[in-house]
């Protein structure tokens, strides 16, 4: 085998030392530049990304921290009104309580006055039938005269002791 010739070992060594050199300058100079570009802005992309999401959480944070303080306000000022409202509420049913009361007052009052004189007329309407009444009773049954004020008084005087 030529490569495990000891005559060429030197040659082989000198060309791989050439080689060597040249393939680690290409890629000091060319490539190695290439790559730490890339992860540099690898890396800036994902810190200016990092950045970016704290920025966002940081506006979130306020915002729900604004949203919380709103929607308490809001629950503050809604109790407030409800409150507002069964206050309204009541002090119209007091109102229109007393209203209505005052008003089934007169009334009763009115009914009553009309049922005591319908029962007034009434017990006199009795009294001029009931005194009719005896004295035909009276007139056939015992053949006895009597006036008319007569059966009056008597019916009269026993109503009131009834």
């Amino acid at each position: 085998m030529p490569q495990l010739d000891q005559t060429w070992f030197a040659s082989q060594l000198f060309w791989l030392a050439v080689t060597f050199a040249l393939l680690y300058v290409m890629m000091a100079r060319a490539a190695i530049p290439r790559i730490q570009g890339v992860l540099e802005s690898r890396w800036k992309k994902i810190r200016g990304d990092l950045d970016k999401a704290k920025t966002l959480q940081e506006k979130a944070e306020a915002m729900d921290a604004e949203y919380k303080a709103s929607r308490e306000l809001t629950q503050v000022e809604a109790s407030a009104i409800l409150a507002n409202a069964g206050a309204e509420a009541a002090a119209f049913a007091v109102k229109h309580h007393a209203m209505l009361d005052a008003e089934l007052q007169v009334k009763a009052a009115e009914a009553q006055e009309k049922i005591t004189s319908a029962r007034g007329q009434a017990m006199e309407d009795m009294e001029d039938v009931a005194a009719d009444i005896s004295l035909e009773i009276v007139r056939k049954l015992a053949d006895i005269k009597v006036t008319r004020k007569q059966a009056e008084a008597v019916i009269r005087q026993t109503v009131k002791q009834a």
